[in-house]
């Protein structure tokens, strides 16, 4: 198997390749193959496109390896192509240009959190120490993004108080029943 580092110049992200055959490189790190774009064609039921060079291939969701050539295929403009990380994740391939990182509300300035804090009577047994979160971890360390939290004890609605929150951009997650994370910093 012949290994090759290939440096993007769209992100400058570096990856580790495994070319298993002349047509399929795999990422080292998630064992995923590596295409140029994933093409929705209304015409192959259940199956998606993918093009790697100038050559299609017909694939089912979460087997890529199972690949079948598709030698007259030309796609249409109008069929839709992959344009977000979980459609790419769950058909078991990654873009070229590597995944994109998740895009993070700001962080709540300290005012900011004091005032929350008093308009909800929160209490210090309420609030958390901070803590770091990551976030897109799902699609390797090259997407991963890390912020620094605070988990705080909410009465009343938290997902209408996490959308509040999230109106303002600041960056908020309500993962468990009563408690929201809080970004701040």
């Amino acid at each position: 198997m012949l290994t090759q580092t290939i440096k993007h110049k769209d992100n400058n992200m570096q990856n580790q390749y495994l070319v298993i055959e002349e047509w399929m490189c795999v990422d080292a790190e998630t064992g995923r193959w590596i295409i140029d774009e994933l093409i929705f064609d209304p015409r192959m039921d259940m199956c998606a496109v993918a093009r790697d060079g100038g050559k299609y291939y017909l694939i089912g969701a979460g087997h890529p390896a199972k690949a079948t050539p598709l030698s007259s295929y030309r796609p249409r403009k109008s069929h839709p192509r992959a344009s977000f990380n979980h459609h790419c994740l769950v058909w078991g391939v990654i873009p070229r240009q590597g995944f994109a990182k998740p895009q993070l509300g700001r962080a709540m300035t300290g005012a900011e959190f004091d005032s929350f804090c008093a308009a909800h009577g929160l209490t210090d047994a309420d609030i958390s120490d901070p803590f770091e979160q990551s976030s897109g971890m799902i699609f390797g360390t090259a997407a991963t993004v890390s912020a620094t939290y605070r988990q705080v004890r909410v009465n009343g609605n938290p997902v209408a108080i996490e959308r509040s929150i999230k109106e303002k951009g600041i960056e908020s997650v309500n993962g468990v029943q009563g408690r929201l994370n809080i970004r701040v910093a």
